[in-house]
């Protein structure tokens, strides 16, 4: 694997199966390999980012786990944004995980995993983004009846790469605050979908 940029985010199919060790890496690393990645564990990542590596110049500091909370991943966008020169970042996560925009933007990202799994992504949301708010909330009432997880993540998906890449409008940040929440466990899924359905401009 080649660790150009500072933060890497490495999309996975399971992280619970996941190998670091089938990489040549460039550096010597440390693994933290964990189910849930809470505040707590930001704070030990960013501790450790400001240790200087004993015997390289530079470090690695790789993160594998299924679920990164809302408070970590806020509390690593200063360390990301200004890293120390010393340390490099790699996060493995699982392929449908969302990742806040803000944070998103300091990672480049890479995954394994098929081409045709992302376009498939990509195509459920522009499909969702050139309907009439009033066939947005019915397709979101299906897939809330049918239980269909996976159209759900499309649209979280969809969302957040939109989001990256849209310009500001009066509509932005409740477009965003709605992405933020819908990361957050326990969220109602139909209530910020449907939020996001009436506030997203029809493609």
């Amino acid at each position: 694997m080649n660790l150009q940029h500072h933060a890497t985010i490495l999309r996975v199919e399971d992280t619970n199966t996941f190998n670091i060790s089938v990489f040549s890496l460039p550096v010597e690393y440390q693994l933290m390999r964990l189910t849930h990645f809470g505040i707590n564990d930001a704070r030990e990542l960013i501790k450790k980012s400001y240790q200087r590596p004993i015997k390289e110049k530079r470090q690695l500091l790789v993160v594998i786990t299924g679920f990164i909370t809302l408070e970590a991943q806020n509390a690593l966008l200063k360390v990301l944004e200004e890293p120390p020169h010393s340390t490099l970042f790699l996060f493995v996560v699982p392929k449908d995980f969302s990742i806040l925009p803000t944070l998103a933007s300091r990672f480049h990202i890479t995954a394994l995993l098929p081409k045709d799994a992302t376009q498939s992504s990509d195509k459920t949301f522009e499909t969702f983004l050139k309907l009439v708010p009033s066939m947005r909330l019915v397709a979101i009432e299906e897939a809330i009846k049918k239980e269909d997880h996976i159209w759900q993540q499309s649209i979280k998906q969809g969302l957040i790469r939109y989001l990256s890449v849209a310009k500001p409008t009066p509509y932005f940040s409740l477009l965003e605050y709605s992405a933020r929440t819908l990361l957050t466990r326990g969220a109602s899924n139909k209530m910020l979908l449907e939020q996001v359905a009436l506030t997203l401009p029809i493609s």
